[in-house]
């Protein structure tokens, strides 16, 4: 996982930096360069009190070749709708905020936000966030794992050999997608509707309608489709191939 430093805002997102290169002894997290250049923008009449966050690449060991995720690692005070203002701004999948918990278990408190709306879960901006914070902190947490508090509930994170994994809370909607859903999937993918050989319900907080066609070669053949669904599709790889399934 790699993080790119971006230091500060000041509610209304304000970025300033200076070129530093850092590594972390875990080898899975690296400061890369600071951007040059600060620069504002405001959403009406907010406080100037400056924000320190990172911008991280999840699932990729390199810079620009993971899930773009945004974390504020300070984020006190913040109302509902500077934190949808500011991940409006990020125009990122998803951005976070961290703040203290409020359950006694728990190590942080999490809320993530899309450019449109809070979610009350989502995997990506877990696995960031919970790499964000163990970055941040001035003392080492005792034991291997974190515990995420977020709207649904506490989220364990098991943190081995520079690896980040979650303990998956239970699905809020599960189950077969009807016909009529598929045949939309479908239709959005422009794709036949035999190439979809299983389709379910695997909502965990994004809302994700998991889709399994019939190859990989068939996942990497879609162009991105412009639907109101959130599809998750996967194919199986040859036998004896380097991967199991191609995903997206």
């Amino acid at each position: 996982m790699a993080f790119e430093e971006r230091c500060s805002f000041s509610h209304a997102p304000f970025i300033s930096s200076n070129a530093q290169r850092q590594h972390f002894s875990s080898g899975i997290i690296a400061y890369l360069e600071r951007l040059s250049h600060p620069f504002t923008r405001s959403y009406g009449r907010l406080s100037s009190v400056r924000r320190r966050f990172l911008q991280a690449d999840v699932f990729g060991e390199r810079p620009y070749q993971g899930n773009a995720l945004a974390v504020v690692v300070d984020a006190e005070g913040l109302t509902t709708a500077e934190m949808q203002a500011f991940a409006h701004w990020t125009n990122l999948a998803e951005t976070t905020f961290l703040l203290s918990p409020t359950h006694a278990e728990a190590d942080y408190r999490v809320r993530i936000f899309t450019p449109t709306e809070e979610l009350p879960f989502a995997g990506h901006p877990t696995l960031g966030s919970a790499s964000a914070w163990l970055t941040t902190q001035s003392r080492i947490k005792a034991g291997a794992d974190i515990v995420q508090e977020c709207e649904v509930g506490l989220v364990e994170i098991r943190h081995r050999d520079d690896v980040f994994s979650f303990k998956a809370p239970p699905l809020m909607r599960s189950g077969a997608a009807d016909h009529q859903v598929v045949a939309e999937a479908a239709e959005a993918l422009a794709i036949h509707r035999s190439s979809i050989i299983d389709a379910e319900w695997i909502d965990n907080g994004p809302g994700w309608l998991g889709l399994l066609l019939r190859s990989a070669d068939e996942v990497l053949a879609l162009k991105s489709p412009t639907t109101h669904l959130s599809l998750g599709v996967a194919g199986a790889h040859p036998p004896g191939s380097p991967f199991a399934y191609e995903v997206r």
